[in-house]
């Protein structure tokens, strides 16, 4: 696990764990938090991380989406076929490319899988 992608969960987790009562990383009286680590502290720390990562997947804005709406069209990705902004997102185009024809094309694909499996934060 990239160290950025530990901090963003270990974050997630200490807003689930509003009091640390219940979390895995202060079973053994060590919080990322609270103290320095060993080495084997923050391998089991890094370890508890990952499985609660893996069990507590973030929802993301194609998650919540289909929610409420679950049979929404999706793309042979697996990603909602609709452009966010259908949606009242505020989002731009991810950018511009020149085909082999020498037309401008917008890149909606990349556009789409960003968005979609970007992370839901309520507003």
């Amino acid at each position: 696990m990239e160290v950025k992608e530990f901090v963003k969960i270990i974050r997630r987790m200490c807003v689930f764990y509003k009091d640390c009562l219940d979390c895995s990383c202060r079973e053994n009286a060590f919080c990322s938090s609270s103290n320095m680590l060993s080495d084997d502290e923050a391998q089991e720390m890094v370890s508890n991380v990952e499985k609660w990562a893996n069990e507590h997947p973030a929802e993301t804005n194609q998650s919540k989406l289909l929610e409420l709406f679950p049979n929404l069209k999706l793309n042979a990705n697996g990603i909602v076929d609709y452009c966010p902004k259908a949606f009242g997102a505020n989002c731009n185009c991810m950018g511009e490319y020149v085909s082999n024809d020498g037309a401008f094309v917008r890149d909606c694909l990349g556009c789409k899988n960003k968005f979609w499996n970007s992370e839901y934060k309520v507003k």
